[in-house]
């Protein structure tokens, strides 16, 4: 795979995310940004097919589907920048 080199915007930016460090990457790239839009994209598929755009009432059910959601959505965010982190800065070092 060719791929044209990166300018000179782009190098600074790759430098000071770099120098933000791995943990606030994952925080911020993977957990919140990508897992965070996961989890609402995914509460939000969920609630209409089940609700129909209708506001759910409490149930225990739900709290537990809802926290569930919560827990893989985070994981797959973590793993996500894990992996964004891995394969964009593993190269530079």
């Amino acid at each position: 795979m060719n791929r044209k080199p990166l300018s000179a915007r782009q190098i600074q930016y790759r430098r000071k995310v770099h120098a933000k460090g791995r943990r606030h990457f994952i925080l911020y790239t993977g957990l919140l940004r990508f897992g965070g839009l996961w989890f609402v994209s995914m509460i939000v598929w969920k609630w209409h097919d089940r609700f129909n755009w209708h506001i759910p009432s409490a149930t225990p059910g739900l709290l537990l589907d809802t926290l569930v959601l919560l827990l893989v959505s985070m994981a797959v965010g973590y793993f996500s920048g894990k992996l964004m982190w891995d394969s964009i800065y593993s190269k530079q070092q």
